[in-house]
């Protein structure tokens, strides 16, 4: 049998496929009864599916014959994942670890310069070492710790003297707070001047997985804490109440803040406070000094103080209405009294 020609062909033709074996081409023959064989070697140019066609030319009545060739090409590192996503951890805790797992396809050992993470991300562990062998697999641990709130991003970079190094999976995460305080304002019903309101709370969370040192609980204005159970420290993923009182001092609207000061981001949370004081069961207010005589260029404090009929005794100067009834000769207001020289 005469064999005219061998040829690979179609698809990625000798590319990435090469014809080699004993069999005679033309003008010599296989002689009658005997055989010969050809090997395909395989050696990809790119990588995913590659594929082609082995074509035998021979002088037999089955010519031609044959053959699909396929095979398909991996990089000589490979990565187990592109991506990771630690999901959402409160800034001051760690994430429990992710692995990405790499492989050596080589004949040969892959050396590493490097393994490293960037960002709020840290390698936990690493079974990879200095050199994987042949046809070996590792991995390496990574671990989540946000520095703020919010999306968190970073990427592990693997470096060695494989042809496709440097190896990145992308990384990411989002930083929540570590300490909630709810909620995050009290507005009290109105209420008569001197007298105290049902007490509001104020719950504060510790989402860490450590212990929460409590430096200060500060209530300003008309408004007190009135009972805090959160003491000098909150336990870990524990929660706590703080207990807020207001007596208004004065007619109208009154404003104060809560502030919560602890040992983490976030630290002081504000608590806004809202109240009103109203002049309800007043009944009578006395204005001092009495009689009193104001040289002309001069000024005089007047204090009003006012009587409830709870027997509470406030001093409404800042909210009473002060009136002169001789304006052009003396003004007078919440804050001061004086006389007006230009019309004396």
């Amino acid at each position: 049998m005469t064999i005219s020609s061998i040829a690979i062909t179609g698809g990625n033709a000798q590319v990435d496929y090469v014809w080699g074996g004993n069999c005679p081409i033309s003008p010599s023959t296989l002689a009658a009864g005997n055989s010969c064989s050809i090997t395909v070697t395989f050696t990809p140019s790119a990588l995913g599916s590659r594929t082609s066609t082995l074509t035998v030319t021979h002088s037999a009545s089955t010519s031609p014959q044959t053959l699909a060739l396929a095979g398909t090409s991996v990089a000589p590192v490979s990565l187990s994942v592109n991506t990771l996503n630690f999901g959402v951890i409160a800034v001051g805790n760690t994430s429990l670890a992710k692995s990405v797992t790499l492989t050596n396809y080589q004949n040969t050992p892959v050396n590493f310069a490097s393994i490293l993470p960037s960002g709020d991300f840290a390698v936990a562990s690493n079974t990879c070492g200095s050199t994987i062998a042949a046809r070996a697999s590792c991995t390496v641990g990574l671990a989540f710790s946000p520095t703020a709130k919010g999306a968190r991003v970073g990427a592990l970079t693997i470096t060695d003297n494989a042809a496709n190094s440097p190896q990145t999976v992308s990384l990411t995460g989002t930083g929540s707070s570590p300490v909630i305080v709810s909620p995050l304002s009290l507005t009290f019903a109105n209420l008569t001047v001197g007298t105290t309101a049902a007490t509001q709370t104020v719950t504060l969370t510790n989402r860490l997985n450590t212990p929460l040192a409590v430096s200060a609980v500060v209530a300003t204005g008309d408004f007190a804490v009135a009972s805090n159970t959160c003491g000098s420290s909150v336990g870990a993923g524990l929660a706590c109440t703080i207990g807020v009182s207001f007596t208004p001092t004065s007619v109208g609207t009154r404003t104060g803040t809560l502030a919560i000061s602890y040992s983490a981001l976030g630290s002081p949370s504000p608590v806004s406070l809202t109240g009103y004081g109203n002049a309800s069961g007043l009944t009578s207010i006395t204005v001092t000094p009495a009689n009193s005589v104001i040289p002309r260029g001069t000024t005089q404090q007047f204090i009003a103080t006012g009587q409830f009929n709870s027997g509470s005794v406030q001093n409404l100067t800042a909210s009473a209405a002060w009136i002169s009834s001789s304006p052009g000769v003396v003004t007078i207001s919440n804050t001061s009294s004086n006389q007006n020289p230009a019309r004396a």
